[in-house]
């Protein structure tokens, strides 16, 4: 007589069960939400200049690029926001599975404790204010999150595919938070050199592995700025954005004194004399920048009699 034992589903099924658990009540809580309230916002010029640049398929000086092309496909394939709304709290959704997995496995939280958290980040009031937010907020941090759990994954198991989606994962949060660069460009090599500088054998692996992460990153970033140059018809090599230079020099600005301009010659009342130019005061001023509502509304022609404008000014609150 035989006795059968039961078979036992292994880690993998229960993992899957647990983050499909977790996805799903993040999807309700994220529905609810939205039930109360739907209603998409957008702040000041940086909405504006993200809707335009969807609008008229162009590059904006100063902004991600990336972000309008997910507009354009969402928002003014549609004529409103709600799409590009219940997309983000999609991400939103998905960033609070990524946590999920990250606490249970590079962490090893208990599962209660977990869910707890990743569920309390599906309803916290910053998450939920960006996703309903015109903005590059929660693409960003999705990104961000991926390339960070990417890192960790591959101190887990040293395959190097973590390597290359890592580094994928990095060149998006670079597309969408420039600001973000330094970091993106810090963390490429951080996994590899824990490794590299670890106790583990074999450093002729770990200094390709190395290779391979920042080449991977150099190269990912170097096809990003050239696609941008191509998108943007620009007479002369971009960076990341037209004005990289003028946003790292804003890094430096604060810091800068007449006696550092007259070591190099210049006049020291130059930092005195220095102004915000127009354009930027244009841009960030609500009250004569280009309204989103109009934008989306004229690129939908929603509006009877209204075609859409050749021109930010036709949007222009007077």
């Amino acid at each position: 007589m035989s006795s059968s034992t039961p078979v036992q589903p292994s880690l993998t099924t229960i993992d899957a069960r647990e983050w499909l658990l977790v996805l799903a009540a993040a999807i309700v809580l994220k529905l609810l939400c939205w039930q109360i309230d739907p209603t998409m916002r957008t702040f000041v010029g940086d909405s504006a200049t993200y809707l335009w640049a969807a609008l008229s398929n162009q590059p904006p000086p100063d902004r991600s690029f990336t972000y309008p092309l997910i507009i354009r496909a969402t928002a003014l394939a549609q004529g409103n926001l709600a799409l590009l709304g219940c997309l983000q709290s999609a991400i939103g959704a998905l960033l609070c599975t990524l946590v999920y997995r990250c606490l249970r496995r590079d962490i090893s939280a208990s599962r209660s404790v977990a869910t707890v958290l990743a569920l309390l980040l599906a309803i916290e009031p910053g998450q939920l204010f960006y996703e309903r937010m015109v903005m590059t907020e929660t693409f960003g941090t999705f990104c961000f999150a991926v390339m960070v759990l990417s890192g960790l994954r591959y101190l887990r198991s040293d395959q190097t595919r973590w390597l290359v989606l890592m580094a994928v994962s990095g060149t998006l949060v670079a597309s969408m938070r420039l600001s973000l660069l330094p970091v993106v460009l810090g963390f490429a090599p951080l996994p590899v050199l824990a490794r590299l500088f670890g106790d583990r054998p074999g450093w002729l692996r770990w200094v390709a592995h190395l290779i391979l992460a920042v080449a991977a990153t150099l190269m990912l970033h170097s096809l990003y700025k050239h696609w941008y140059d191509r998108k943007s018809d620009a007479l002369q090599r971009s960076d990341y954005t037209h004005s990289s230079g003028r946003m790292r020099l804003g890094l430096l600005a604060p810091l800068v004194k007449p006696e550092h301009l007259q070591r190099a010659g210049l006049p020291g009342d130059l930092v005195a004399q220095t102004r915000p130019s127009s354009s930027i005061h244009r841009r960030v001023n609500p009250r004569s920048g280009p309204k989103p509502d109009c934008i989306v509304d004229c690129a939908a022609q929603r509006t009877p009699g209204r075609q859409c404008p050749q021109s930010r000014d036709v949007c222009v609150s007077r």
